[in-house]
């Protein structure tokens, strides 16, 4: 059992509701000690790790990992530990912010090719929901769409105490129907794009050199690049084991990724430049086009989970 030398003045300080209820009778006495009962308020171990935030606070020079401050949120969210509870949403917006960055051609690094953990996405929807956070909820719940089984061992709701003193939460069934629901929308937009013929405007930049927009036959290029393995050389700056086959079937679960590829992609410029063949212009367009496709279902998405 972890122990605390608690002061009545330093709970009363950080938490509301301790101010509130020390002004209350307690709810028993040992000896001379008062005794207030937490039993339904705040689990315990999130107790323990607000506590250990409390007393530890000066030596938080990197944060605590993600479920940790899962649980100190929602113990400072119950207690009302204000400043606490700001400090953890500051940390978590940061980490798991719903903008989406602009897409940069020379980083492929993106918040969203940076994967969570699934137990951590689990814990951070639980307490946004309960915290109302949609600033970060957005990105945790984007986690396990893209998730096979939304990251969930089982299909139990139910919410254990783990040994080193963290809360381990399943999904609630309305959230798991949520993204049940949203991952249906997101694959039906991948799937319309992947058959779709699409239609760009015609190269007027003939000029300058060959492009494989200009020639008679239909563009079949962005087809192909969604139904083939594409080359390494297109891949440059990308890890290559991600994309183990086509890039339709690598990012059904995952078209947000899947875009921001095909955006980084080397539009521009021959195969002895690395590139698909396309001309300046024509690269450009297709580079926009996924882009606001990128947008587009990213607020969709938002939209569908109700963020």
């Amino acid at each position: 059992m972890t122990q605390f030398k608690l002061h009545r003045t330093l709970l009363a300080e950080h938490g509301a509701w301790f101010r509130e209820r020390f002004e209350e009778d307690p709810d028993d006495r040992i000896r001379e000690l008062l005794v207030y009962i937490l039993d339904g308020v705040v689990e315990e171990p999130d107790f323990v790790n607000l506590l250990t935030a409390v007393k530890e606070a000066i030596t938080y020079l990197e944060s605590p990992p993600k479920s940790v401050l899962a649980s100190i949120l929602r113990a400072a969210h119950r207690l009302r530990f204000a400043r606490f509870k700001n400090w953890v949403i500051g940390l978590l917006e940061k980490m798991w912010s719903a903008e989406l960055e602009p897409l940069s051609q020379s980083s492929c690094t993106t918040r969203l090719s940076i994967r969570l953990s699934p137990d951590e996405a689990t814990a951070i929807v639980s307490v946004a929901c309960e915290c109302g956070l949609e600033s970060v909820l957005k990105r945790a719940l984007y986690e396990l769409v893209r998730t096979d089984c939304f990251g969930q061992k089982s299909t139990s709701l139910a919410s254990t105490s783990t040994s080193s003193g963290s809360s381990s939460v399943t999904l609630s069934s309305s959230d798991y129907h949520l993204l049940v629901q949203a991952r249906e929308r997101l694959v039906s937009s991948w799937i319309s794009v992947a058959a779709a013929s699409l239609n760009f405007p015609p190269c007027s930049d003939t000029a300058i050199g060959p492009c494989v927009a200009c020639g008679p036959v239909p563009d079949t290029t962005i087809f192909r690049l969604l139904h083939e393995s594409p080359s390494s050389h297109l891949l440059q700056g990308f890890n290559e084991m991600e994309v183990s086959g086509s890039l339709f079937e690598t990012y059904t679960n995952d078209l947000l990724s899947g875009v921001e590829k095909l955006a980084l992609l080397s539009w521009e410029g021959g195969p002895e430049e690395k590139g698909l063949g396309y001309c300046a212009p024509c690269a450009q367009a297709r580079k926009e086009f996924w882009m606001k496709r990128r947008e587009d279902w990213w607020e969709i998405f938002g939209q569908d989970v109700g963020c």
